[in-house]
């Protein structure tokens, strides 16, 4: 019974000190991306494609944006094997002081893993680091940006993987 009076009191404790509303005014953006690296370790010869989505989650209460990423790559067979890589990043966008009804430029640091895959059993992971600037538009509903990234991603051998790129898309508020 005293068991059952203590769960009882401390349950509308609980409930009456947690607040009720939440103060904190969270976004949620979304929408595709697109990319073209240039000089970097993917296709040394040529200019890289690549394709994916861009997420941004902001809150008064955090002084960045949240930017998960994807990208897939669009690469040429090597040795007559398939190759696919592609991307998957989670960056801290900082906004700068700048911030009118026209554009918010940013820059950011973030942590990546890639996925390298050469045929059917040969499939490399290998995580990284990436560094972002860019610009975000303000024409409501849309917003689109671009931005320049460069990411390194460490291999198991010698040499790192660098991707170096021009990036851009178009986002979506929800």
């Amino acid at each position: 019974m005293t068991r059952a009076v203590c769960t009882a009191a401390l349950a509308l404790l609980c409930m009456v000190a947690l607040p009720n509303t939440a103060d904190a005014q969270a976004s949620f953006t979304i929408g595709p991306r697109l990319s073209v690296d240039i000089g970097d370790d993917l296709d040394p010869n040529s200019s890289t494609f690549a394709a994916g989505a861009d997420v941004r989650i902001s809150s008064v209460a955090l002084p960045f944006i949240i930017n998960p990423t994807y990208d897939f790559y669009f690469l040429d067979d090597r040795n007559g094997a398939d190759v696919n890589f592609s991307t998957l990043n989670v960056n801290a966008l900082f906004p700068f002081g700048i911030n009118n009804s026209v554009f918010t430029p940013y820059s950011g640091i973030g942590l990546g893993i890639s996925f390298l895959a050469q045929g059917p059993a040969d499939t490399v992971t290998d995580t990284g680091i990436n560094i972002v600037t860019g610009a975000q538009f303000d024409l409501l509903p849309l917003k689109p940006f671009v931005e320049l990234g460069y990411s390194v991603y460490f291999t198991d051998g010698d040499s790192n993987r660098n991707v170096f790129g021009i990036r851009g898309g178009l986002l979506f508020g929800l």
